[in-house]
């Protein structure tokens, strides 16, 4: 009889353990889709994930919220073969047709220069690019955080959410010692109040997500220092979105219930004492 009870014990302590690791397994970490840069097939076409608008005064994306009713047009993907990316100072794609995140810029114009074809946009102007992410009802926002990597033309790029900018100018180093941005990639992450950010000397910034479709904003400003052509353009890749899941109330009191039945029955298995 005894051993049949002891049976009985074994059996509900080891359906507590799964109900307790069923539980701690929704709480583990899941991904929502985020898209790089020029990710759709063809150079001189749109990008479906990115748009653009342009202004010649400061949108105030760091600090302040986008102007509404601001009329956006789709990116275009930038030909590998065009000055400054294909002979110029732009680094390289960062894997051209691998979908990992390539150039684009805010018009198909383009002009003939010495018989070099360029790429050439508006000097002194400001070019805000978006992406729409969704991120799922069921996560605990504050814990939120993308990952990626960023370079652009020029120096002066802010980042924004949800029409919010979250902090200063991206402090790029080789912006520090070379006036450049567009030379090679610099690491960011965006986080909730309660995001584990990473290593030191990545650019950190908190922002307010919400459930559902949020905006991600990368603010670059096209200076006129160089003259004409004047290119101007961005590229983000390596974009990684994260969160932790919140159970369900129903989940969290099967959770606690597992709990308060293993600690009785151990307590119900425990020798008495004389």
């Amino acid at each position: 009889m005894r051993e049949l009870v002891s049976r009985k014990y074994s059996v509900l302590l080891y359906a507590v353990a799964i109900l307790v690791g069923t539980v701690g397994a929704a709480r583990a970490d899941t991904y929502f889709t985020m898209y790089n840069t020029g990710v759709p097939g063809g150079y001189y076409r749109a990008d479906t994930h990115w748009d653009y608008y342009s202004t010649t005064t400061d949108p105030s994306v760091n600090p302040g919220v986008l102007p509404a009713n601001t009329t956006w047009a789709p990116a275009y993907v930038v030909d590998p073969n065009a000055w400054p990316l294909g002979s110029g100072p732009w680094m390289k794609d960062t894997g051209s047709g691998s979908g990992r995140g390539n150039w684009i810029g805010p018009t198909l114009q383009s002009m003939s220069f010495g018989g070099t074809w360029y790429r050439t946009a508006d000097p002194s102007t400001y070019f805000v690019y978006q992406e729409r992410f969704y991120i799922p009802t069921n996560v605990d926002l504050s814990k939120v955080l993308i990952t990626g990597v960023l370079a652009s033309d020029n120096c002066k790029t802010t980042v924004g959410m949800n029409g919010t900018g979250l902090g200063t100018v991206i402090s790029m180093p080789d912006c520090v010692t070379n006036g450049e941005s567009f030379s090679e990639g610099h690491t960011f992450e965006i986080g909730g109040m309660n995001a584990k950010f990473g290593s030191a000397g990545f650019e950190a910034y908190y922002a307010a997500f919400q459930p559902g479709w949020n905006t991600i904003q990368f603010t670059v400003y096209n200076d006129a220092t160089l003259g004409s052509p004047n290119p101007t353009g961005i590229v983000v890749w390596d974009l990684l979105g994260r969160a932790q899941e919140v159970p369900e109330p129903m989940t969290a009191g099967l959770m606690i219930a597992g709990i308060a039945a293993a600690s009785w029955l151990r307590r119900r298995r425990s020798p008495r004492s004389v």
